[in-house]
């Protein structure tokens, strides 16, 4: 028999039970026979066509049924401990049975094997670094130490902040999916690997999936779901070598191989970035301003502008001052600096590259002397929409206006955002001659292989350079 749930038979004295007590109760569909909890269940009408009708042995102490209660299942948690027999019935066993249909009941007990199966790989991992470990006193370091000895070092050498966001991103994946605990000595091309397809069939944005008791949600993605892109999983495999080759060349893992080398990922080829062309370069331009409590309708319009004319970052222009306006050798330039006179920026420039002048073009001046006039000191965009650290340092630059310009760019192409703009600038560029030399030092860049990803091919000017040819 199933013992029953203790209920308050007195409404007058209701007292309130605690959340551990409530557990500690909860026996639904749960007994204790020979040391271990068994999970009992009576099949509902809508699933009985499934499982076969099993009548009890008729004995002299077994009475005549008076009424036919249909099959129930029976079966051994093996665990005396009522926390995890619970934790069995809630998280696997009562989600297949609450289904409404047999094809839902079997697609839900799909579901859940699949899933135990990725824990199940999980804690392969964790017992193979228990076994292997040399003593109880050992001090091999774990994986989270390691990740976390080397984000203390890289935080203190690199200046862009999305560096240091990549590689903590890269040290949750990695500790959330192979075990914050496993020894960091233990780990081997094989657990890349099956971290690789793990990853591989997840969706994106998983990480911000609800953890159930400090464990990632590994549930492949559905099919209406977008997976991570192949490439974004050869930069996490990357960075994780990155942490071993770090690790081990500053002696702080005793093995010299690296187990994220040879983990090979077939990258896919991407598209060049798709310049704005024809009407849709006003469109861009001329978008029509939604009231906004975090950025205000100047930003909106002007931004745009600036970023058409002068192909800087968006990082680059929302923390302009008008201090950053100087003149060299007669010419006007936007001063695009690291950290410069923004005494309240934690803002970094991508590269080193990024430090440069960019001269104010005739077509954007009318425009600067508008936004001067309105602000002629401190920020040309004061209210831009980024955002702030509890010290009210910036720490993502125009970060909503950026998010809901790119969202209404799609709408008119789904290949624009805000960033096609530094295409757009040196496509023009290009087709009008300018040597790739100076097209680096206007854009930023740091290398002649960021510029290819920029130039959209124009086949006319293609054919002016074949027919050069003689």
């Amino acid at each position: 028999m199933c013992p029953k749930r203790g209920t308050i038979k007195s409404a007058s004295k209701v007292r309130t039970i605690t959340e551990t007590e409530d557990m500690a109760k909860d026996t639904r569909n749960l007994y204790f026979k020979d040391n271990s909890w068994h999970f009992d269940f009576r099949v509902p009408s809508r699933l009985r066509a499934l499982f076969k009708k099993v009548r009890p042995r008729r004995t002299e102490k077994t009475p005549t049924p008076k009424k036919d209660q249909g099959p129930r299942i029976r079966h051994s948690l093996n665990t005396p401990v009522l926390k995890e027999a619970q934790a069995l019935r809630d998280k696997y066993l009562m989600p297949i049975f609450a289904s409404s249909t047999i094809i839902e009941l079997v697609e839900t007990a799909l579901q859940k094997i699949e899933k135990a199966k990725i824990e199940l790989d999980r804690n392969s991992i964790n017992l193979k670094g228990f076994l292997s470990r040399k003593d109880p006193e050992s001090t091999e370091i774990t994986i989270r130490q390691l990740c976390d000895y080397f984000l203390q070092h890289y935080r203190k050498t690199r200046k862009a902040r999305g560096s240091v966001g990549k590689f903590e991103s890269t040290s949750n994946a990695f500790c959330g999916i192979l075990g914050p605990g496993v020894s960091a000595e233990n780990i081997s091309k094989e657990d890349l690997i099956r971290l690789r397809d793990i990853l591989l069939s997840l969706p994106s944005g998983w990480q911000k999936r609800k953890k159930v008791l400090e464990n990632f949600d590994l549930a492949e993605a559905t099919p209406d779901e977008k997976t991570i892109n192949p490439n974004t999983v050869f930069r996490e495999i990357g960075r994780i070598k990155s942490i071993f080759d770090f690790a081990i060349n500053d002696s702080k893992l005793v093995r010299k191989d690296n187990p994220a080398s040879g983990v090979k990922i077939e990258k896919v080829d991407v598209e060049s970035k798709i310049p704005p062309q024809g009407e849709n370069i006003e469109k861009l331009c001329n978008m029509p301003y939604r009231n906004s409590s975090t950025y205000d309708e100047h930003a909106w319009r002007m931004l745009p502008i600036f970023a058409r004319f002068s192909s800087c970052r968006i990082g680059e222009l929302s923390v302009l001052k008008a201090e950053d306006l100087i003149e060299k050798q007669g010419v006007l330039c936007l001063k695009i600096t690291a950290v410069g006179k923004m005494e309240t920026q934690r803002q970094k420039l991508k590269t080193s590259s990024s430090e440069r002048l960019v001269p104010v073009s005739d077509k954007l001046k009318p425009y600067l002397k508008e936004v001067l006039r309105r602000f002629p000191s401190g920020y040309l965009f004061p209210n831009c929409g980024h955002c702030y650290d509890k010290d009210g340092k910036i720490f993502k630059a125009a970060h909503h206006f950026l998010k809901d310009y790119n969202n209404h760019a799609k709408k008119i192409d789904p290949r624009h955002s805000f960033h096609c703009w530094r295409s757009y600038g040196n496509s023009l560029m290009i087709d009008a001659g300018v040597d790739i030399l100076d097209r680096e030092y206007i854009l930023g860049h740091k290398s002649d292989r960021v510029q290819r990803a920029y130039t959209v091919n124009n086949l006319q000017r293609l054919l002016a350079a074949v027919n050069k040819i003689t």
